[in-house]
C-alpha cells in the first residue's frame, strides 16, 4: 500500500474522532452465484486501525444450508485462511458452481468467520451462499414476492409467496437466520402455507412483538422448503424481514448513496474524488459506523484493481440528531489515454455500533470511474464508455460476472472492429430506457438472463460452444445422411 493510501487512512479515522479499533467482517450479507463455473469473490473487510497485521479464517457451517461444498454444487477452497498484511483493508475468496443437469432448484450454504487474530470480529460473521439452479426455469417452482419486506415491532407483516402456472400445492415458510430472537421479538407461525386451487399467490403472517428495549432493528430470514407436488422447485429462495425498532435513542438504520441514488456513481478520472452520502433513519441517538473501500476483481484471475482510487477506510460519528454524513473517496487521474480502461470498485459500509445496524439492501455502492484522457467517436457516440445498461438491469450489479464477461467482450471484441463500434453507438442511444423497464420488474429481469446468459457462457468458454455446435452439425448431418437414401428410394419407386 501506498503511502499516500495510508495517510488517508490515518487522517480519516481521526478526522472522525474516534479511536481506532480494527474490526473484521463481510462485506455482502449474501453472495449470489449459479451452476456455472464463474467465479465469485466472498470479501471480507477490516475497518478501523489497519496498520497492523490480522488473520482471519472461513469455513463453510457444515449443519446449516441445503448446498454442498465439496465440489457437489458450488467450488471454494476450505477452510481458507486469509492474512492482512499491515495496511491491508480487504481479503477475498473464490466461489464458484459447479455445472449439473439435476433439476433441484435453489440451495444455500453458510460461510462464517471461525477465528480471528489481530482484529476484533464485527457482527457480519457470516455469509450466505445462494446457488441458483440453471436447469430450473421450465418446471414449475414457487419463489418469494418480495426479497426484503418491512414492519415495526409489534405488528405483523404479509410476505407473499408466488407459484407459476397454478402447479404448487403446498410449501413451508420457515426462518433459518437473522438477528431476531424467536418469542422476543417474533412469534413462531405456522410453517405450512397452502395455495388455493389455481391461485397463484399464498399470503404468509408474521406477528412482531413489541419491547421496551433500544435495541436497533433486527432481522428475521424467511426460506421456502418442501414444495408440492413432486417435480416442484424453489426459486427466490430468501426473504428478510426487517423489525423495525421505533424505541427512542437508538442508532439507527445506515444506508450509503451517491448523488443520484444507492445504485451506482458514474464519474470520471478527472473528477479526482467521489463524494458520497450516509444517511441514517428513525433514530435521535448517537451512534458510529464505519466504511471501506473495496476493489473490482478480473474475472479470470481473481486478481483485484486498486489502480484508480485511493483506498480508505474511516469511522462517521453521529450525533445525536444527525442524520446524515458526506465524505470523498480520491480518484486517480493519469494522464494515460486508453479506451478500455474503467476504474470499477465499490465502498460498503461495516461496523455499525450497538443499537445501530445498516441497510440490507443499501450497504454497498458500485462506483465507474471511467478514462477521460482521449474522447471516445463510435459511429456518432461521443464520450467514455457508459455501463452495460441491460446486463446490469437484469443481473442485479454492475460488478455481476455475468455483466464483466460482457462488458470485456465489448471492449475487445467490438471496440476494435468497425462494425462493433457501430453496434455500440447504436447499442448506448437504445437500450436506457429499455433497462429502466427491466429493472422495474422482476419476471423481465429473470427473461433478460434466460437470454443473455447462453450468450455469456458462449463467450467465457469458446471451447464448449464450440464442442456443442460441432456436436449438433454432426448430428443434422447425421440424421440428413439417415434420410437421403430413404427420399431417394422413393424417388426410383416413383419413377418406375
Amino acid at each position: 500500500m501506498s503511502m499516500i493510501s495510508r495517510i488517508a487512512i490515518l487522517s480519516a479515522a481521526l478526522c472522525a474522532g474516534t479511536t481506532l479499533a480494527g474490526t473484521v467482517q463481510f462485506a455482502d450479507p449474501s453472495i449470489r452465484i449459479d451452476e456455472s463455473r464463474l467465479p465469485h469473490q466472498v470479501v471480507v473487510v477490516r475497518s478501523g486501525d489497519v496498520l497492523g497485521a490480522a488473520t482471519v479464517v472461513v469455513d463453510l457451517e457444515r449443519w446449516t444450508g441445503t448446498a454442498s461444498g465439496d465440489g457437489g454444487d458450488f467450488l471454494a477452497a476450505l477452510p481458507a485462511t486469509l492474512t492482512f498484511e499491515h495496511g491491508e483493508m480487504v481479503k477475498a475468496l473464490a466461489v464458484s458452481g459447479v455445472p449439473d443437469d439435476h433439476v433441484e432448484g435453489s440451495e444455500y450454504a453458510v460461510l462464517r468467520i471461525t477465528a480471528v487474530t489481530g482484529a476484533a470480529l464485527g457482527a457480519a460473521s457470516s455469509v450466505r451462499i445462494d446457488v441458483v439452479d440453471l436447469d430450473a426455469n421450465n418446471v414449475p417452482r414457487v419463489d418469494f414476492g418480495t426479497k426484503t419486506a418491512r414492519v415495526v415491532e409489534g405488528e405483523t407483516v404479509t410476505v407473499p409467496v408466488r407459484q407459476s402456472a397454478g402447479t404448487v400445492g403446498a410449501v413451508d415458510v420457515v426462518v433459518r437466520g437473522g438477528s431476531a430472537t424467536l418469542g422476543l421479538d417474533y412469534q413462531e407461525p405456522p410453517a405450512r402455507i397452502d395455495f388455493p386451487a389455481g391461485a397463484p399467490l399464498a399470503l404468509k403472517y408474521l406477528a412482531t412483538l413489541d419491547d421496551a428495549l433500544a435495541e436497533g432493528d433486527e432481522t428475521i430470514e424467511l426460506m421456502l422448503e418442501r414444495p408440492t407436488p413432486t417435480g416442484t422447485v424453489v426459486g427466490e429462495l430468501v426473504a428478510t424481514v426487517v423489525i423495525e425498532d421505533d424505541e427512542p435513542g437508538t442508532g439507527g438504520e445506515f444506508r450509503i448513496e451517491g448523488p443520484t441514488g444507492p445504485n451506482l456513481v458514474s464519474t470520471t478520472e478527472a473528477a479526482g474524488r467521489a463524494t458520497l452520502t450516509v444517511r441514517r433513519t428513525r433514530s435521535d441517538g448517537p451512534a458510529t459506523i464505519d466504511f471501506v473501500t473495496v476493489p473490482g476483481y478480473d474475472l479470470s484471475t481473481g486478481v483485484p484493481d486498486a489502480d484508480d482510487y485511493v483506498p480508505a477506510t474511516a469511522t462517521l460519528a453521529f450525533a445525536p440528531g444527525v442524520s446524515e454524513q458526506r465524505f470523498d473517496v480520491r480518484l486517480f487521474d493519469d494522464s494515460v489515454a486508453s479506451l478500455l480502461e474503467a476504474g470499477d470498485f465499490r465502498v460498503v459500509l461495516a461496523n455499525p455500533s450497538t443499537g445501530a445496524t445498516v441497510s440490507p439492501t443499501h450497504y454497498g455502492i458500485n462506483i465507474e470511474a471511467t478514462d477521460d484522457d482521449t474522447e471516445l467517436a463510435i459511429g456518432g457516440y461521443y464520450g467514455t464508455m457508459p455501463a452495460c445498461f441491460v446486463a446490469t438491469a437484469a443481473y442485479g450489479s454492475y460488478l455481476d460476472p455475468h455483466v464483466a464477461v460482457l462488458r470485456e467482450f465489448r471492449d475487445e471484441q467490438l471496440l476494435t472492429r468497425p462494425a462493433g463500434r457501430v453496434f455500440v453507438a447504436w447499442y448506448y442511444r437504445v437500450s436506457p430506457p429499455l433497462a429502466s423497464v427491466i429493472a422495474r420488474h422482476d419476471y423481465l429481469r429473470f427473461l433478460t438472463r434466460a437470454a443473455l446468459t447462453p450468450f455469456v457462457y458462449a463467450i467465457a468458454y469458446p471451447w464448449l460452444a464450440a464442442a456443442l455446435s460441432a456436436a449438433l452439425l454432426a448430428a443434422v448431418a447425421a440424421r440428413c445422411a439417415r434420410a437421403v437414401p430413404y427420399e431417394v428410394c422413393k424417388l426410383r419407386s416413383a419413377v418406375s
